[in-house]
C-alpha cells in the first residue's frame, strides 16, 4: 500500500474505490489486529487472575515485549470495572 493509498484511507475515502490488492492488504491488517486484540483481552483476562501476585504480573508483562502496553491497559480496565 502506498502512502498515498494510506493517506485517502485516514481522510474517510470509500475503500470500494480504492485497487483490490489494498483492500486486500487492509483485510489482513484488520484480521491481524483483531487477533492482537484477542491476545491482548486474553492474557490480560489471565494476569486478572492473579492480581494479588504483583512480582508474578510485572514478570508477566514484562516478558510480553510490545504486547505489555496494550495488555496493562485492559488489566487495568478490568480491575477498574471490577472496584465499581
Amino acid at each position: 500500500m502506498t502512502p498515498e493509498h494510506r493517506a485517502a484511507i485516514r481522510q474517510g475515502v470509500n475503500l470500494a474505490t480504492l485497487p483490490d490488492e489494498v483492500r486486500n492488504e487492509i483485510a489482513g491488517e484488520r484480521i491481524m489486529a483483531m487477533a492482537r486484540a484477542t491476545e491482548v483481552k486474553r492474557k490480560a483476562a489471565e494476569l486478572f487472575e492473579i492480581r494479588n501476585q504483583r512480582m508474578k504480573v510485572e514478570r508477566e508483562l514484562h516478558g510480553l515485549g510490545d504486547l505489555a502496553p496494550a495488555v496493562r491497559d485492559e488489566l487495568n480496565r478490568l480491575i477498574e470495572r471490577r472496584k465499581r
